[in-house]
C-alpha cells in the first residue's frame, strides 16, 4: 500500500539519520594505522583522481575474502574520493584495487562475527573485509603515547585507551567511507544508503553428473 511504502520511505530516513549522528563524530578524526610516510613513498603513484597521501582519512591492514573464500592480505585506504585495496608487500599497477566512494551504496555487518563486515557496490562487486590484530597500528602507537604522558602527570585519572578494538576500527572505517558517501551524494542520489545485517549463506550445489544408462 501506500501507506506502507511512505512508512518505509520514513523508517529510512530515520535510520539513516541514526547512523549520521553515531558516525559522524568518529569521521572528525583521522585513522591513519598506517605510518603516513610509508603510505606517501609506496603508495603516492596509484592514487587516482586528484589524490593525495594528505587527503587520506583512513588506512590499515585486513584480510579480504574473496568469493571462494580465500583470504588476501590488503592495505585499505580510504580518501574523500576513493576506497583503494593494495597488496601488502606488492607495488605496482596491477596491485591496487580503486573503488570510487560514490559506487558504494551501503555496508552489512556479520551478525556472529564483529570483525567481519561488507561494503555493497553493485558496479563491481562485494568487498568483504575481516579486520585482524595489527600491532604495528600507527595510530595504537599514537594513543600508547599519549596514555603514556597522561600516565606521567597523573596515573589514577588516566582513561585514555592504548589500542583501537576491531569494533572500533571497524567503525572507524565505515564513518568515514559512509560520511564521505553522504558529502557526495546528497541532494541528488538516486539510490538509497543500505546498512543492514550481513549473513553468509551456502551458494546451492548443481549437480553435473549425468546419470549412467
Amino acid at each position: 500500500s501506500s501507506g506502507g511504502h511512505n512508512n518505509s520511505g520514513g523508517e529510512q530516513q530515520s535510520r539513516e539519520a541514526a547512523y549520521k549522528q553515531f558516525l559522524r563524530p568518529i569521521a572528525q578524526t583521522r585513522h591513519p594505522h598506517i605510518e603516513p610516510s610509508k603510505i606517501k613513498s609506496q603508495y603516492t603513484s596509484l592514487f587516482k583522481n586528484e589524490d593525495r597521501p594528505e587527503n587520506v582519512l583512513f588506512s590499515r591492514f585486513m584480510h579480504k575474502i574473496a568469493k571462494r573464500g580465500n583470504v588476501h592480505e590488503r592495505e585499505v585506504v580510504v580518501t574523500s574520493r576513493n576506497l583503494y585495496l593494495f597488496a601488502k608487500g606488492r607495488f605496482g599497477k596491477f596491485n591496487a584495487r580503486v573503488i570510487d566512494i560514490d559506487q558504494i551504496v551501503g555496508v552489512v555487518e556479520s551478525p556472529s562475527d564483529p570483525s567481519l563486515f561488507a561494503f555493497i557496490v553493485p558496479s563491481f562487486h562485494d568487498i568483504l573485509l575481516k579486520i585482524t590484530p595489527d600491532t604495528n597500528s600507527h595510530c595504537d602507537k599514537i594513543l600508547l603515547q599519549q596514555s603514556n604522558n597522561n600516565n606521567g602527570d597523573n596515573d589514577k585519572n588516566s582513561n585514555v585507551p592504548t589500542s583501537s578494538s576491531e569494533v572500533e576500527v571497524k567503525q572507524q572505517l565505515i564513518a568515514h567511507v559512509f560520511l564521505s558517501l553522504i558529502h557526495i551524494s546528497e541532494p541528488t542520489r538516486l539510490l538509497s544508503i543500505s546498512y543492514a545485517v550481513f549473513c553468509l549463506k551456502k551458494k546451492k550445489k548443481k549437480s553435473k553428473k549425468k546419470q549412467a544408462k
